[in-house]
C-alpha cells in the first residue's frame, strides 16, 4: 500500500496505513490547516525561516495531535546536508514545540517506543526506515549534498550495525520531495553525481532544453537497493513538492521565502 492522506481538524498529512498496524506510525504534513500566514501559511513547522515562533509552536501541536502522538517523546536533529545518523537513546526528551534537540546529524534512528523522530523538509527528499520484525525505526533528510553523501546507505548500515536490522528485512518510504521536472541543478550536482555514481548517475539527470534536472528520489532508491534494501519494499510518493503549491512548501519555487513541512516516525 502506497502513502494515503488522512485529515484531522482541517490538518492534512500522509500517513502509511500498513506500517501503523505493524507497529509504526509515520506522517509528512502538508501545508493545510496551520496558522500561519504570508510565505509561511498556513502549517508552517520550521522555527528557522522567519515565521512567529508562537504560530510554529501551534503549528506543531496541531500536527502531533492530529497524527495522534501528542503525548509521545519528541526528537529531532539539527540538520546539515550531511549523511551522519544519531541514535535516539537517552537524550533529554522533548515535546512537539521543542523537541528533544540531537545535535548536528541529517539521520535519526531509534528503536525506543512512544519517540518521535522528527525532521524539516521543503523539497528534500525524507526517508523513512522501518524494521518490523527488529520494531526500529529511522528517519534521514536527503537534498542533493545528503543523496550524493549517501545518507540513505549509511542509515541502512547504522540499523544493521547498531540494531542488528537486516538489510532485506527493512522498508522503506521516500515521501514527497522536489522530482526530476523541477529539479534544474548546476555543473557541481552534476559533477558529484557522475563521480559518485559513474555511468549509473546518468539515469538520474533529465536533460532538457539545455539543462540538466537531478531526480532526487529515484537517486535515493537505487542508493538503497545497491545498500541491500530489496526494491519491493521501497515506496515512493508520486508528489512533487514543487508542483503542488497547494500541498507543500517548496524552497526552489518560492525562491527561499517559504515553511517548511515535517516528517516523522514513531514506534507505537
Amino acid at each position: 500500500m502506497d502513502w494515503v492522506w488522512e485529515e484531522k481538524d482541517g490538518c492534512r498529512f500522509l500517513t502509511i496505513p500498513r506500517w501503523w498496524t505493524q507497529g509504526a506510525r509515520v506522517f509528512f504534513s502538508s501545508r493545510a490547516g496551520g496558522a500561519s500566514t504570508g510565505p509561511w501559511a498556513e502549517l508552517n513547522l520550521g522555527l528557522h525561516v522567519g515565521d512567529e515562533p508562537g504560530q510554529v509552536a501551534q503549528n506543531r501541536d496541531k500536527l502531533a495531535r492530529a497524527v495522534g502522538l501528542a503525548d509521545y517523546a519528541w526528537y529531532a536533529a539539527r540538520q546539515v546536508h550531511g549523511n551522519d545518523v544519531v541514535v535516539v537513546d537517552a537524550q533529554a526528551a522533548g515535546t512537539p514545540s521543542q523537541p528533544g534537540a540531537l545535535g548536528d546529524a541529517d539521520g535519526i534512528a531509534t528503536r525506543r517506543r512512544g519517540a518521535v523522530l522528527m525532521g524539516f523538509f521543503a523539497d528534500c527528499a525524507p526517508l523513512f526506515f522501518f524494521a518490523p520484525r527488529r520494531q526500529v525505526v529511522a528517519l534521514a533528510h536527503a537534498g542533493w549534498r545528503g543523496t550524493v553523501g549517501k545518507v540513505a546507505q549509511e542509515a541502512v548500515y547504522r540499523l544493521e550495525q547498531e540494531f542488528d536490522c537486516r538489510r532485506g528485512d527493512l522498508q522503506v518510504a521516500i515521501g514527497p520531495c522536489i522530482g526530476v521536472c523541477c529539479y534544474q541543478v548546476g555543473a557541481e550536482v552534476i559533477e558529484l553525481v557522475r563521480e559518485r555514481f559513474g555511468s549509473a548517475g546518468e539515469a538520474f539527470l533529465g536533460h532538457r532544453n539545455n539543462a540538466l534536472y537531478l531526480d532526487l528520489a529515484g537517486l535515493n532508491r537505487f542508493i538503497l537497493v545497491a545498500a541491500g534494501v530489496p526494491a519491493q519494499s521501497i515506496i515512493t510518493s508520486r508528489y512533487c513538492t514543487s508542483c503542488h503549491p497547494e500541498l507543500f512548501f517548496s524552497h526552489r519555487r518560492e525562491a527561499g521565502k517559504t515553511g517548511r513541512m515535517a516528517g516523522g516516525i514513531a514506534l507505537r
